[in-house]
Protein backbone atom coordinates (compact mmCIF):
# COMPACT_ATOMS: atom_id res chain seq x y z
CA UNK A 1 0.00 0.00 0.00
CA UNK A 2 1.42 3.39 -0.55
CA UNK A 3 1.05 6.52 0.96
CA UNK A 4 1.48 10.05 0.29
CA UNK A 5 3.83 12.14 1.79
CA UNK A 6 2.86 15.60 2.87
CA UNK A 7 5.15 18.11 0.99
CA UNK A 8 5.76 21.57 1.59
CA UNK A 9 4.00 21.46 4.99
CA UNK A 10 6.12 25.22 6.43
CA UNK A 11 4.08 27.26 3.50
CA UNK A 12 1.46 28.87 4.20
CA UNK A 13 -1.65 28.16 1.56
CA UNK A 14 -2.94 31.36 -0.70
CA UNK A 15 -6.06 31.32 0.38
CA UNK A 16 -7.52 35.39 -1.11
CA UNK A 17 -5.43 35.31 -4.85
CA UNK A 18 -1.68 35.70 -4.28
CA UNK A 19 -2.27 36.41 -0.52
CA UNK A 20 -2.31 34.31 2.32
CA UNK A 21 -4.41 34.79 5.18
CA UNK A 22 -2.38 36.44 7.72
CA UNK A 23 -1.30 38.63 4.46
CA UNK A 24 -4.89 39.49 3.97
CA UNK A 25 -5.26 40.20 7.31
CA UNK A 26 -2.48 42.80 7.64
CA UNK A 27 -3.00 44.12 4.59
CA UNK A 28 -6.83 44.39 5.14
CA UNK A 29 -6.08 46.31 8.57
CA UNK A 30 -3.27 48.50 7.24
CA UNK A 31 -6.35 49.71 4.48
CA UNK A 32 -8.92 49.95 7.31
CA UNK A 33 -6.38 52.09 9.48
CA UNK A 34 -5.42 54.56 6.13
CA UNK A 35 -9.52 54.96 5.82
CA UNK A 36 -10.07 56.06 9.53
CA UNK A 37 -6.96 58.52 9.69
CA UNK A 38 -8.14 59.71 5.97
CA UNK A 39 -11.46 60.13 6.84
CA UNK A 40 -10.81 61.62 10.54
CA UNK A 41 -8.17 63.49 10.55
CA UNK A 42 -7.79 66.91 8.02
CA UNK A 43 -5.84 65.70 4.75
CA UNK A 44 -2.27 66.87 5.76
CA UNK A 45 -2.50 65.85 9.01
CA UNK A 46 -3.55 62.72 8.21
CA UNK A 47 -0.48 62.43 5.52
CA UNK A 48 1.70 62.25 8.61
CA UNK A 49 -0.57 59.41 9.70
CA UNK A 50 -0.63 57.44 6.95
CA UNK A 51 2.72 57.11 5.54
CA UNK A 52 3.66 55.10 8.59
CA UNK A 53 0.91 52.84 8.66
CA UNK A 54 1.24 52.01 5.12
CA UNK A 55 4.78 51.69 5.46
CA UNK A 56 4.28 49.20 8.81
CA UNK A 57 1.46 47.45 6.48
CA UNK A 58 4.08 46.50 3.76
CA UNK A 59 6.65 45.36 6.19
CA UNK A 60 3.94 43.02 8.16
CA UNK A 61 3.07 42.17 4.92
CA UNK A 62 5.77 41.20 2.68
CA UNK A 63 9.21 41.92 4.31
CA UNK A 64 10.99 37.98 5.95
CA UNK A 65 14.50 38.30 7.40
CA UNK A 66 16.12 34.79 7.08
CA UNK A 67 13.30 33.73 5.50
CA UNK A 68 10.95 34.67 9.16
CA UNK A 69 8.06 37.39 8.67
CA UNK A 70 8.78 40.77 10.16
CA UNK A 71 6.24 40.38 13.00
CA UNK A 72 8.93 38.36 14.74
CA UNK A 73 11.42 40.13 14.94
CA UNK A 74 8.99 43.38 15.67
CA UNK A 75 8.06 41.89 18.65
CA UNK A 76 11.35 40.53 19.55
CA UNK A 77 12.39 44.60 19.26
CA UNK A 78 9.39 45.71 21.23
CA UNK A 79 9.92 43.00 24.01
CA UNK A 80 13.64 44.36 24.18
CA UNK A 81 12.77 48.00 24.42
CA UNK A 82 9.93 47.30 26.76
CA UNK A 83 11.78 44.75 29.16
CA UNK A 84 13.65 45.29 32.10
CA UNK A 85 17.54 45.16 31.16
CA UNK A 86 19.26 45.35 34.50
CA UNK A 87 19.81 41.55 35.53
CA UNK A 88 20.28 40.96 39.25
CA UNK A 89 21.39 37.61 40.23
CA UNK A 90 19.60 36.79 43.99
CA UNK A 91 21.31 33.90 45.46
CA UNK A 92 18.44 31.68 47.23
CA UNK A 93 18.65 30.48 50.85
CA UNK A 94 17.77 26.95 51.45
CA UNK A 95 16.75 25.93 54.95
CA UNK A 96 18.32 23.08 55.55
CA UNK A 97 16.31 20.12 57.47
CA UNK A 98 17.78 19.68 61.04
CA UNK A 99 15.67 16.78 61.56
CA UNK A 100 17.31 14.73 58.94
CA UNK A 101 20.54 15.43 59.95
CA UNK A 102 20.16 14.20 63.79
CA UNK A 103 18.41 11.26 63.55
CA UNK A 104 21.07 9.86 60.64
CA UNK A 105 23.99 9.72 63.46
CA UNK A 106 24.23 7.81 66.04
CA UNK A 107 27.49 5.66 66.63
CA UNK A 108 30.70 7.33 67.00
CA UNK A 109 33.60 5.64 64.63
CA UNK A 110 36.97 6.58 64.32
CA UNK A 111 38.07 7.50 60.85
CA UNK A 112 41.60 7.71 59.96
CA UNK A 113 42.98 10.19 58.30
CA UNK A 114 45.32 9.79 55.34
CA UNK A 115 47.90 11.87 55.41
CA UNK A 116 51.34 11.55 53.47
CA UNK A 117 53.89 11.39 56.11
CA UNK A 118 52.39 8.15 57.63
CA UNK A 119 53.90 5.84 54.87
CA UNK A 120 56.27 3.89 56.94
CA UNK A 121 53.07 2.90 59.45
CA UNK A 122 51.16 2.51 56.33
CA UNK A 123 53.86 -0.38 55.31
CA UNK A 124 54.36 -2.02 58.46
CA UNK A 125 50.36 -2.07 58.91
CA UNK A 126 50.64 -4.08 55.83
CA UNK A 127 53.41 -6.41 56.55
CA UNK A 128 51.69 -6.99 60.08
CA UNK A 129 48.56 -7.99 58.33
CA UNK A 130 50.42 -10.30 55.63
CA UNK A 131 48.19 -8.49 53.10
CA UNK A 132 44.72 -9.44 54.13
CA UNK A 133 42.38 -6.60 55.19
CA UNK A 134 40.52 -8.43 57.86
CA UNK A 135 42.25 -6.96 61.33
CA UNK A 136 40.34 -4.12 62.12
CA UNK A 137 41.34 -3.23 65.63
CA UNK A 138 45.01 -2.97 64.51
CA UNK A 139 44.12 -0.78 61.57
CA UNK A 140 42.37 1.58 63.98
CA UNK A 141 44.82 1.06 66.54
CA UNK A 142 47.74 2.34 63.98
CA UNK A 143 45.57 5.07 62.81
CA UNK A 144 44.09 6.52 66.11
CA UNK A 145 46.93 9.14 65.92
CA UNK A 146 45.78 10.69 62.61
CA UNK A 147 42.20 10.15 63.20
CA UNK A 148 39.62 12.16 64.30
CA UNK A 149 36.14 11.84 65.22
CA UNK A 150 32.77 11.89 63.22
CA UNK A 151 29.57 11.27 64.27
CA UNK A 152 28.45 8.27 61.47
CA UNK A 153 26.19 5.60 60.94
CA UNK A 154 29.78 3.30 60.23
CA UNK A 155 29.54 -0.61 60.06
CA UNK A 156 32.47 -3.04 60.39
CA UNK A 157 31.92 -4.03 56.65
CA UNK A 158 32.41 0.02 55.75
CA UNK A 159 35.46 -0.29 57.54
CA UNK A 160 36.74 -3.62 55.65
CA UNK A 161 35.60 -2.35 52.02
CA UNK A 162 37.26 1.28 53.28
CA UNK A 163 40.34 -1.05 54.04
CA UNK A 164 40.21 -2.71 50.98
CA UNK A 165 39.56 0.40 48.61
CA UNK A 166 42.73 2.35 50.88
CA UNK A 167 45.09 -0.80 50.06
CA UNK A 168 44.14 -1.02 45.91
CA UNK A 169 44.66 2.93 45.81
CA UNK A 170 48.18 3.09 47.78
CA UNK A 171 49.52 0.28 45.63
Amino acid sequence: MQFRVPQFIDIEDKLFGPFTFRQFVYLTGGAGGVFVLYKILPFWLAIIFIIPVISLTLLLTFYKINEKPFIYYLEAGLGYFISNKLYLWKQRKVKKNTEEINTSVNITSVIPMSTGSNRLGDLSFKLDTEGENTNISAYKQMKKDNAQKIDLNITEEDIVKDISNYDTINK
